[in-house]
């Protein structure tokens, strides 16, 4: 059953960020030396603030072992559209291929709907690229450029030239 997650368990949101993040490999130069106490105290106040949701999946237990996060932008409270962002939809390999992101990814839509969005957002890993599109994402606009690359280096050599 897939819950809302309390601002009290934004500790385990963190360490499941990033366990995804490393799963990834999305963060090659490593982190903050305090990015826990960060990005908990993050999630814990976007939610008191209601500008993010959390859920959660529970063991028999009540221990949480999957996650998802719905963010709307600041940017977009100012927008006569709203958009949200999903991000942190992790599932702890033992319980994989059992249907919980899926699950987790539908709770997040229905918040953003529920919270006047008409667009939501989200990057995928190739592995979950048809879970999304299932749900009928589609692919977007978005364009990435890696500031540490040889190519970043050299557009910026190429515009020092004004090219």
């Amino acid at each position: 059953m897939v819950d809302s997650a309390r601002s009290d368990e934004a500790p385990f949101l963190a360490d499941c960020w990033r366990a995804m993040l490393d799963e990834l490999k999305m963060a090659p130069g490593g982190y903050q030396p305090n990015w826990r106490e960060r990005l908990a105290r993050f999630f814990a106040d976007g939610i008191a603030r209601g500008q993010q949701a959390w859920f959660v999946v529970r063991n028999g237990e009540g221990t949480p072992v999957a996650t998802a996060g719905v963010f709307i932008a600041e940017t977009s409270m100012i927008q006569v559209d709203r958009i949200a962002t999903i991000g942190g939809v992790y599932v702890s390999p033992a319980h994989r291929r059992k249907g919980l992101a899926r699950r987790l990814t539908e709770a997040a839509i229905a918040w953003a709907r529920e919270h006047g969005c008409t667009l939501v957002r989200l990057s995928a890993s190739e592995p979950a690229e048809t879970l999304y599109r299932s749900l009928g994402f589609t692919r977007g606009r978005e364009l990435v450029l890696r500031l540490d690359s040889d190519l970043a280096q050299g557009s910026d050599r190429v515009a020092e030239r004004g090219e």
